[in-house]
């Protein structure tokens, strides 16, 4: 007989509350566990050749403080999220997950971490490149045009194209949009 809630819960303590060692090893630390998510850690765990646990501050931390580790980039927050099942209020901006369109990332040049939605509401330049980039696949020409602009930094060209495609540019960020809050809406109806 298999207890499925005592697996489940006994995973769930592996994978959230450990550190990782060598090998792939994983170390479950009493105490150490209960530090806060903190995107700049102000405490470093290490672990001696026998093992030990050694927790040591990387600055000066006030008295009454929270001693934080990073458990991870709080610009990306899935990963959080699905192993601790929280997100990082803290972060200024979030991935924007445009995982459909990683063949043209590459062809631009560009990575995740580029392509940020702030909490301001702002949209970093290389989410609106890259989803016109997509926009003008339609078109073979305008699309190289816009690469070609993009790839030797003419700005002036660049912003040509942005003016002249910005609904359609709108339009599809939208759908993209849209779409991801109707998922992290279910996700959330679901972890609750």
């Amino acid at each position: 007989y298999m207890d499925r809630h005592l697996v489940k819960f006994a995973y769930n303590v592996a994978v959230t509350r450990s550190f990782d060692g060598e090998n792939e090893e994983k170390r479950i630390v009493p105490v150490a566990d209960m530090f806060n998510h903190g995107p700049e850690a102000n405490v470093e765990v290490t672990f001696d050749e026998e093992g030990n646990c050694m927790v040591y501050a990387n600055r000066d931390i006030p008295a009454g403080s929270a001693l934080e580790i990073c458990l991870g980039d709080s610009t990306n927050p899935s990963p959080l999220f699905a192993k601790y099942g929280f997100l990082d209020e803290s972060s200024p901006g979030t991935f924007c997950k445009l995982m459909h369109l990683q063949e043209e990332m590459c062809q631009l040049g560009l990575v995740f971490t580029d392509l940020l939605f702030y909490k301001t509401g702002d949209i970093s330049v290389p989410v609106w490149d890259l989803v016109l980039y997509s926009v003008l696949a339609d078109d073979f020409d305008l699309q190289q045009g816009f690469y070609q602009a993009y790839m030797s930094g003419d700005s002036g060209t660049k912003d040509s194209y942005h003016q002249e495609y910005f609904r359609y540019t709108l339009q599809a960020l939208q759908k993209h949009v849209d779409g991801t809050l109707r998922m992290l809406d279910k996700l959330s109806e679901r972890a609750q």
